[in-house]
């Protein structure tokens, strides 16, 4: 599958001289729409973007694929190694999704199925059976490779390198498809999306560029749990416990090395400026709290009434505009009491 040059926004940039949550701020909050592109020896990552939201990614390395969320985290998690190189190429809304869905196909038909026929024939096949994936061609006699990228049949975006590297695309290298197909000889192979799927962004990660409120909704719920502490539980240390228990979880949860910058807990107020699994964010957060509550008494647990507890982070949810899908307080509150045992 060959990437679609589009309009090249960014070149080559350094890791080790970018910083990465400030390109995909800056990429969000202008709305862009296409593919930012990871490059490292024997790994690359690909980050889709449609109108500033990100939408699908892979991440290939050591026969390693990956897509969707997990493609997202271990590409962003990479763009902090030195000497990586990072491009940006600007697509139209349509080509995106098509992208963002081709990256997602898998075989549907090899090149010993479709031996012999013309590409006519095939382009028949993907329209008739409306498919939405991508299909692979190679030319015989040096005239190079190509992909169409189609959605529901129709095709959106053909992408032809040469033998020299050389990258073009658009409706005339479609033509160029069926011209070369009825002189010279090719292979062919298609690839379908089954069951196409898009990251719902909002529910995924905690992106404090785009969320804002969210955010504040977590210096909302510490400061509740600091009162909490202080009047039922008797214990008037959280922020230092809280503290302290991110310093020992550090190693499980990466993002709570608070004296690197992008993750910060300073009085009282929480700071975060990279982009987090919104799961593990949680379950990170879950951890350090129980270990707040550890030193405090069983009998002291035992008196607080929890479901009350759970009505007034429900409140804090909808204050901020925090929907259930994305924080469940009951299952965050059943995780702190199993996390402290």
């Amino acid at each position: 599958m060959l990437l679609p040059p589009g309009q090249g926004k960014l070149r080559e940039l350094n890791t080790s001289y970018t910083r990465f949550h400030l390109l995909l701020q800056d990429l969000g909050e202008n709305r862009f729409s296409g593919y930012l592109r990871l490059s490292f020896w024997g790994y690359e990552g690909v980050l889709i973007f449609d109108t500033g939201k990100i939408v699908q990614a892979s991440s290939s390395e050591r026969e390693v694929y990956l897509t969707g969320e997990q493609a997202v985290l271990r590409l962003v998690q990479k763009a902090q190694e030195p000497d990586g190189s990072l491009d940006v190429f600007g697509l139209s809304n349509e080509v995106a999704l098509a992208l963002a869905l081709g990256i997602q196909a898998r075989l549907y038909k090899s090149s010993q199925e479709l031996a012999g026929k013309t590409i006519t024939d095939l382009l028949e096949i993907m329209e008739v059976e409306a498919l939405t994936g991508y299909m692979d061609l190679q030319f015989n006699q040096k005239r190079g490779l190509g992909t169409i990228y189609y959605l529901e049949g129709t095709p959106v975006e053909s992408v032809i390198m040469s033998h020299t590297g050389r990258i073009a695309s658009g409706s005339a290298v479609y033509s160029r498809f069926l011209e070369l197909g009825g002189n010279i000889q090719f292979s062919a192979e298609i690839y379908q999306t089954r069951n196409p799927k898009t990251i719902q962004e909002e529910e995924a990660f905690l992106i404090p560029w785009q969320q804002p409120r969210y955010v504040q909704f977590w210096t909302a719920v510490l400061a509740y749990w600091d009162e909490l502490m202080k009047s039922r539980l008797k214990r008037g240390d959280f922020f230092y416990a809280l503290a302290q228990a991110m310093e020992q979880l550090k190693d499980d949860y990466s993002f709570f090395r608070l004296g690197e910058g992008e993750f910060q807990l300073t009085d009282g107020r929480l700071t975060v400026r990279a982009l987090l699994s919104n799961k593990e964010f949680i379950q990170g957060m879950a951890q350090a709290v129980a270990h707040t509550l550890k030193p405090v008494p069983s009998r002291r647990l035992r008196k607080v009434d929890w479901k009350l507890v759970e009505k007034e982070l429900a409140r804090l949810a909808e204050q901020y505009g925090v929907k259930n899908e994305r924080f469940q307080p009951g299952t965050w509150i059943q995780l702190i009491l199993e996390s402290r045992v």
